[in-house]
């Protein structure tokens, strides 16, 4: 896929914006887990990805989801510049665009502490609150603008060339896939869902 001058831009510019769009997906999946792996009381198996927003060194995931929704944005820009028509579906760009800007809104808005997580908070949410929700809300683009399988690319028509792009750009999942985490705040589980499928 080569991209296309657009508006007199030229074609360096696009192929910048692209690679921003591959590189959320590690930028984010390398963040979490180092913050994961050396955050006392988290368990992955047990609490989402937004739980690391929460408490003393919460900023650093938040600045994760901003950083990767600003990726994603720009990889969505660069989608619209390539010359690929697949690739610059206005549908497809707009999903994207609104994934990335989910991710940012996650990152402004940090969720409820849940399954005790971070440490010294009940076990169960009793209520929740309106910066919580609003956390919740803006993981919605993120489930519908990001692919979670390569087989739903593929039978949803697009291009097999697609898939390694698209699944290198997922920025691990955030609220995509229900079966790894109680359910309440699923998060992690779409990466694990691509590598298996």
């Amino acid at each position: 896929m080569e991209p296309a001058s657009a508006h007199g831009r030229p074609a360096r510019w696009a192929r910048g914006l692209l690679y921003c769009g591959l590189a959320a997906g590690p930028v984010f999946i390398t963040t979490f887990l180092a913050e994961g792996a050396t955050r006392d009381g988290y368990r992955p198996s047990r609490h989402p990805v937004s739980s690391l927003a929460l408490g003393p060194r919460g900023r650093v995931q938040a600045a994760n989801f901003a950083v990767t929704g600003t990726l994603v944005l720009a990889g969505a820009a660069g989608l619209g510049r390539a010359a690929d028509p697949v690739l610059s579906s206005r549908a497809g760009r707009a999903l994207i665009g609104a994934a990335g800007a989910g991710l940012i809104g996650a990152a402004v808005f940090a969720t409820d502490p849940v399954s005790g997580y971070p440490p010294g908070t009940p076990g169960a949410l009793t209520q929740p609150t309106r910066t919580g929700m609003i956390h919740n809300l803006a993981a919605v683009p993120v489930s519908l603008g990001l692919p979670r399988r390569r087989d739903h690319l593929q039978t949803a028509g697009k291009s097999k060339a697609l898939v390694p792009a698209y699944v290198a750009a997922l920025p691990g999942g955030a609220s995509v896939c229900p079966r790894v985490n109680t359910g309440r705040v699923p998060e992690t589980g779409a990466m694990l869902e691509v590598c298996r499928a």
